[in-house]
């Protein structure tokens, strides 16, 4: 009986320092993923905020008062990435509305041979919530690197949700140069920081395709609605 009184308190011990290890381990690796996840969201706003002063700075030369409109539009945006975009997550209609107003500033300055068509759906579900300026990367990128061929060049910009997913489908008219330069990683944090977010914060709930074709760049988000609620419970 001592033998089997020792052995079993030298299990009950062992059991107890194991659990206590894969505690620790599961600590630190949630440590891990918020450090990295702070690093990618801060490198992020001063790639969208330095963007968007440089529209607004060469746009100050052409046309004043939509400059003007710009610096507006702008301040709406720094509101929301100083107070909400701080958070884990935001609702995905705070989300969207943030998309729509980026867009309609860089759509101001945009070439008049290049034809931007934008359809964000009116999001009414608040239970739905995502990591802030995670969509932006993707709407970003079209405006940055859309190509104008033939005096031609296109933006198309859809955001919509169904039962089952939240899909953003982005695609630019594209140059074989610009299509090399994306290659190279001259987008610098963009869709590298992306994948890299989504990999961490969705796992196996998203889906991200990229497709490069003669004359076109098309990306694809997929995040199932399932995995924002989830996100949205964990966040109370």
């Amino acid at each position: 009986m001592m033998i089997l009184s020792i052995a079993l308190a030298y299990a009950m011990r062992a059991s107890k320092a194991s659990e206590e290890m894969r505690s620790r381990v599961l600590e630190l690796e949630a440590e891990r993923r918020n450090t990295e996840l702070l690093s990618l969201k801060a490198q992020l706003n001063p790639h969208f905020l330095f963007n968007s002063l440089n529209n607004i700075y060469a746009l100050i030369a052409i046309d004043s008062e939509k400059a003007q409109e710009s610096l507006h539009e702008l301040s709406n945006m720094l509101r929301f990435m100083i107070y909400d975009a701080e958070s884990d997550t935001v609702s995905l209609s705070k989300e969207m509305k943030f998309i729509r107003d980026f867009t309609r500033l860089m759509s101001l300055r945009l070439n008049p041979s290049v034809k931007l068509t934008c359809k964000l759906q009116a999001i009414n579900d608040p239970s739905l919530h995502i990591t802030p300026l995670l969509i932006l990367t993707l709407v970003e990128n079209a405006f940055k690197h859309v190509a104008i061929v033939d005096n031609k060049g296109f933006i198309d910009i859809e955001i919509c949700v169904d039962d089952d997913w939240l899909l953003c489908k982005v695609t630019n008219s594209s140059s074989t140069e610009k299509i090399g330069k994306l290659e190279k990683g001259s987008s610098g944090v963009g869709l590298r920081n992306i994948e890299k977010q989504l990999q961490l914060l969705y796992s196996d709930s998203y889906k991200l395709t990229i497709v490069e074709e003669s004359g076109e760049f098309r990306s694809e988000l997929k995040i199932k609605v399932s995995a924002l609620r989830t996100l949205t419970q964990s966040a109370k």
